[in-house]
C-alpha cells in the first residue's frame, strides 16, 4: 500500500507476520510451509544462534525478529510518498546471545504488526518522515486462561541498506563498515547483530552495522519488582523496562533522508528481547520475569553531540567536545553464580554485561581512536551515562564534514555456554557492540570582525534641517580581515536587526553626509564589514535638528584671510560663525568659532596657499545679534 504526504493519516499499510519457527520443546524446527494469503513463506531456520542458555540447553533469555517490511521511499517534487510492502519470506536469525522466537508470533499470525500512520516532508531537514506503528501480535492477556508469557522488550526497527558508493566507510577499532549517507537521521544505534541473517531478506554485503529505533522507550522501573514472585506486579499490562506488553503497540517517527526527485528502497526489520519466563505450559499464566536478564544485553540507546566546536582547517590544535550518552539495561547488575531459574534474584543476570569500552574514531580529524574504559558519569539504567571526549584536529585537517563514529563494547564476550543438546549450531559472535554515527564540522580559519572605535561625530552639531550634516567615525581596524573595509550607515537606526538591511548609504571611506529632514531625534548607526563579509558591532549617536539659521542683517562684521602655508587663518574682532554657499539655496556652515572676548587668531583647515575663499560669506554672531552677507574680494592669498 502506498502512502503520501496528501493522503489522510488513517490510510493504513500493514504487513502479515512471516518468520521461522521452533518447536516448542526447541528439538526439531517445523517444516517449510505456504503462509496465507499474502503472507508470503514461512521457512525453517536454517542455523538459529542460542547463546545465553543453561547447561541443558533451555533457551533462557534471547532476541529475534518478528516483523519484516520493506519500504520504498519516493519524493517526485511535489509530495513525498512511501510504499511499504509485505515481507516475502522470513528465516530465523540470533545473535551472540539470541536465539529466533518466532514461533511465539506466528501461532497467531499478525496481520498488521507494522503500518504507516502519515508521511510528512522532513522539517528543517531535506526528506520525509515516516510515523510507523508497530504491534504486539498477541492481545492483552485479560482473560484468567490466558498465557502471559509473551510480554518482550527492546523492540528495535532496524533499517537495511547497502548504502550507496563512496558512502560506506571502515571505523576503527572494528573495521565496522557504516554506511555513512545517514539513512535514518533519528537513530537511537547502529546493530551488527543478525547481520548476515539478515542478508537472506535484504542483501546489504556493502554495510555491516544498520540503524535502528526503539519502538518500546519506556525507560522506567514501571510496575517491574524483583521481589515481586513474577517479577512483575502486573501481569496483564506492565509497564517500564522498555516492555512491549501483550496487546501494546507503540507509533515512532523515523526520518528518512531523501533528495527531491529520488526514489529509495529500505528495508525494516523488528527485533525483539525475549525470556523464557514460563519453564513449562502450566506456568504460562504465572510467568516469573527476570530483569534485565531478559533485556537487549548491549547498550540499547547511544547518543552523541558535539559541543563546543572550534575545530579550524589546518590547526592541529583545534578542538570540539564530544559527549557520548549510553543506556544499558544491564549496567551494574549482579551476576548470580550460579543463575537458577526459579530460585535465582529476579534482578541478578547470569553473566556480567556491562560497558567495557566507549571508543570514539573520526578518521581525517582524529590519528587514531580514543577510547574510555568502565562506567561513565551517571548510572546507564533509569538514566544517562555520559562520557566526555575532547576531539583535536590531529591531522590537520581541511574544511569539511566529518564522519565519525562511537563504539560501545559490552564487557560481556561469548555468552554461550556449553552443554547444548539440541539440534541447533551456536554461532560465536564475539564482543557485543552497539555504535553509534556523528558528524563533526572543520571550520575555515575564522575571520575575525573589524573593530571601530565608537567616536561617531557630526559637524555641525547640533545639525540644522534641510543643511547636509558631515558623519564621521574613525577609521575601523581589523587584524585579519582582507581589504576592503566598507561602512555601512543607518540614518533610522532602532537597534533591530533589519537595520542596515539595506543600509541607507554605503562608504568606502569613514564618512558620509545626511540631510535631517525634521527636528525628529533620531538615532544614527554605523558599522563595518571586511572583505569576508564580518561585521563590527554597531556604533550610534542621537541627533536633534535645529531649524536653520536666517540672514537677514545687512552690516556683517570684518574679517580677513591670512595664509600660513598649510591653513588660513581669520582674525575677527566678535564671536561668529562662518557661513557659505548660495542664498538662495540655504546657508552651510563652514566653521564654527568658539566664543572670544579678544582679538585672536583662528586656524581655518582647508586653504591651500594661494587660494582664496571665494563666493559669498556670512558672519554671524553666537549670541544672535547682527548677520549680514559679507563679499570676499577673492583675490590670492597673500604669503606671510
Amino acid at each position: 500500500m502506498r502512502l503520501s504526504s496528501s493522503a489522510t493519516a488513517t490510510a493504513l499499510a500493514t504487513l502479515a507476520i512471516t518468520g521461522a519457527m521452533i518447536s516448542c520443546q526447541g528439538r526439531q524446527p517445523v517444516s517449510t510451509e505456504e503462509g496465507p494469503s499474502g503472507q508470503g513463506r514461512i521457512l525453517t531456520p536454517p542455523e538459529p544462534v542460542i547463546t545465553s542458555a543453561a547447561p541443558d540447553g533451555s533457551v533462557v533469555s534471547s532476541q529475534g525478529g518478528f516483523a519484516y517490511a520493506e519500504l520504498t521511499l519516493t519524493d517526485d517534487g511535489d509530495a513525498v510518498a512511501v510504499e511499504l510492502e509485505p515481507a516475502r519470506t522470513a528465516e530465523a536469525g540470533g545473535d551472540a546471545f539470541l536465539v529466533d522466537v518466532t514461533r511465539f508470533f506466528t501461532e497467531s499470525p499478525c496481520r498488521d504488526c507494522l503500518a504507516i500512520e502519515s508521511v510528512e516532508r522532513g522539517s528543517g531537514f531535506t526528506g520525509v518522515e515516516v510515523a510507523i506503528r508497530a504491534t504486539h501480535p498477541f492481545p492483552a492477556p485479560t482473560a484468567p486462561t490466558a498465557r502471559r508469557d509473551l510480554h518482550v522488550f527492546d523492540v528495535m526497527g532496524v533499517i537495511l541498506s547497502n548504502g550507496a558508493p563512496g558512502q560506506v566507510q571502515a571505523f576503527d577499532p572494528n573495521s565496522i563498515l557504516i554506511y555513512t549517507g545517514n539513512d535514518l537521521r533519528n537513530a537511537d544505534g547502529y546493530t551488527a547483530l543478525l547481520d548476515n541473517a539478515l542478508d537472506t531478506w535484504f542483501p546489504t554485503p556493502s554495510v555491516e552495522a544498520h540503524p535502528y529505533r526503539i519502538f518500546s522507550t519506556d525507560a522506567t522501573p514501571g510496575t517491574y519488582d524483583p521481589l515481586s514472585p513474577n517479577g512483575l506486579t502486573d501481569l496483564v499490562a506492565p509497564t517500564g523496562r522498555n516492555i512491549f506488553p501483550m496487546g501494546g503497540s507503540s507509533t515512532i517517527p523515523f526520518q528518512f533522508n531523501l533528495l527531491p526527485g529520488e526514489t529509495r528502497r529500505v528495508a525494516l526489520v523488528l527485533l525483539a528481547s525475549y525470556g523464557q519466563s514460563a519453564s513449562n505450559k502450566a506456568m504460562r499464566t504465572t510467568p516469573q520475569y527476570y530483569l534485565p536478564e531478559f533485556n537487549h544485553k548491549p547498550a540499547w540507546k547511544v547518543t552523541a553531540t558535539v559541543q563546543n566546536n572550534f575545530l579550524v582547517e589546518g590547526q592541529t590544535g583545534s578542538t570540539a567536545e564530544l559527549e557520548v550518552a549510553v543506556r544499558d539495561w544491564q549496567q551494574g547488575a549482579a551476576a548470580a553464580n550460579p543463575w537458577e531459574f526459579g530460585s535465582s534474584p529476579k534482578d541478578a543476570v547470569r553473566q556480567a554485561s556491562e560497558v567495557g569500552t566507549v571508543t570514539v574514531a573520526l578518521p581525517g580529524v582524529l590519528s587514531t581512536p580514543i577510547s574510555q574504559t568502565g562506567p561513565g558519569t551517571g548510572t546507564g539504567v533509569f538514566d544517562d551515562m555520559t562520557y566526555a571526549f575532547l576531539l583535536t584536529n590531529q591531522a590537520g585537517a581541511g574544511i569539511g564534514t566529518y564522519p565519525g563514529l562511537v563504539t560501545v563494547t559490552d564487557s560481556l564476550i561469548d555468552s554461550r555456554l556449553s552443554g547444548l543438546d539440541r539440534d541447533l549450531t551456536p554461532t560465536d559472535l564475539g564482543q557485543f557492540t552497539t555504535y553509534q554515527l556523528f558528524f563533526a564540522e572543520v571550520q575555515p580559519t575564522p575571520n575575525n570582525p573589524p573593530f571601530l572605535l565608537c567616536n561617531l561625530s557630526c559637524a555641525p552639531n547640533p545639525p540644522y534641517v534641510g543643511i547636509p550634516a558631515d558623519l564621521t567615525i574613525g577609521a575601523a581596524t581589523d587584524g585579519d580581515g582582507p581589504p576592503p573595509i566598507e561602512y555601512e550607515w543607518d540614518f533610522s537606526y532602532l537597534g533591530n536587526a533589519t537595520d542596515f538591511t539595506p543600509a541607507d548609504a554605503t562608504t568606502a571611506i569613514p564618512t558620509t553626509q545626511f540631510t535631517f529632514p525634521d527636528t525628529t531625534p533620531r538615532t544614527i548607526g554605523v558599522r563595518a564589514r571586511d572583505g569576508l563579509g564580518a561585521l563590527s558591532l554597531p556604533c550610534t549617536l542621537v541627533l536633534t535638528a535645529i531649524p536653520a539659521p536666517s540672514v537677514s542683517c545687512a552690516d556683517a562684521p570684518q574679517f580677513q584671510v591670512q595664509n600660513t602655508g598649510n591653513f588660513s587663518r581669520v582674525f575677527m574682532h566678535h564671536e561668529l560663525n562662518l557661513w557659505g554657499g548660495n542664498p538662495a539655496q540655504g546657508w552651510q556652515q563652514h566653521l564654527a568659532f568658539s566664543p572670544v572676548s579678544q582679538d585672536v587668531y583662528l586656524l581655518v583647515s582647508g586653504l591651500e596657499i594661494g587660494q582664496s575663499f571665494g563666493g559669498n560669506y556670512v558672519m554671524r554672531s553666537t549670541d544672535g545679534g547682527c548677520t549680514g552677507p559679507h563679499r570676499d574680494p577673492q583675490l590670492p592669498l597673500p604669503a606671510l
